[in-house]
């Protein structure tokens, strides 16, 4: 399901380190998890390049009576016509664009209503620092 809204709504975009309720680092964060794999690296002398791929699904409605149902019936780099999954792949590669993040390539996947977008390969300390602090109890 997207959450929809108007051009100029406030949205917000949020880049954060989870921590446990006494602060600690959370074990399951992965952004606690990439520090503890660089910081291994660099003790061995290696420099460490990132470059995510989202695979992600589009679906038409999650009604738990039928199941999801995707939005689209494409396949592995189909051309789909300018469909709605495809405009809004594009409006997210955009937007992953204008906040910085750089898309190398995106496409449709394997499954119907399934996608991807590889994000440009670059040093992990290229990505967005945390703005915000999150707890888990």
């Amino acid at each position: 399901m997207l959450p929809w809204y108007e051009r100029g709504a406030g949205v917000a975009r949020v880049f954060c380190d989870i921590v446990n309720i006494d602060g600690t680092a959370f074990e399951g964060c992965p952004r606690q998890q990439l520090r503890r794999v660089l910081d291994e690296a660099r003790a061995k002398g290696f420099t460490f390049f990132v470059a995510p791929e989202m695979e992600y699904f589009y679906f038409a409605d999650l009604d738990p009576a039928t199941g999801p149902v995707p939005l689209d019936t494409g396949s592995y780099f189909d051309l789909l016509p300018d469909d709605t999954p495809s405009q809004l792949r594009r409006q997210t590669v955009l937007t992953l664009e204008e906040m910085g993040i750089g898309v190398e390539h995106a496409q449709h996947e394997d499954a119907p209503g399934q996608h991807e977008i590889d994000l440009r390969y670059t040093t992990p300390s290229r990505w967005p620092t945390p703005s915000c602090r999150c707890a888990t109890w």
